[in-house]
């Protein structure tokens, strides 16, 4: 009983040591991938996840984290006016990035076009973390 005692005081003291220190926990999924919708080069705010042509919006998936994302998954945009539209994406390296093409929906420019990116949306994929898969964009009409 002595030795339980002992080993969960130690253990709360590693947790209590990472947590006020301001350093995340280890876990299972601390080394793997991490999917992130990826703005265009040289761009900063929602405007920057813009990157549209005759054919639509390209929305760049990037896996930022350390392993290889070996099944596909679900990328989701929802426009505002003008509701969810989904796409599969492609399984893809670490480090890598996949360009995923979806169609702007009549109406969306009133006069801008916003939308909502997420990535995995279906959370298909353990990643490092789960918390960055959304992020707003919008398109100046």
């Amino acid at each position: 009983m002595l030795k339980y005692k002992f080993t969960t005081a130690i253990t709360l003291i590693i947790i209590a040591t990472f947590v006020f220190s301001g350093c995340p926990l280890p876990g299972p999924g601390s080394d793997g991938p991490d999917l992130v919708p990826e703005r265009r080069p040289g761009s900063q705010g929602a405007e920057g996840f813009c990157m549209r042509d005759e054919e639509g919006l390209t929305i760049k998936v990037r896996n930022q984290g350390n392993r290889d994302v070996i099944e596909n998954f679900t990328t989701i945009v929802e426009f505002s006016p003008g509701g969810p539209r989904s796409e599969s994406t492609a399984s893809m390296p670490a480090g890598s990035f996949s360009e995923v093409k979806f169609e702007i929906p009549p109406g969306c420019f009133n006069p801008d076009c916003d939308f909502t990116i997420t990535v995995d949306a279906n959370t298909d994929i353990e990643e490092t973390n789960e918390n960055n898969n959304t992020v707003s964009g919008i398109c100046i009409g």
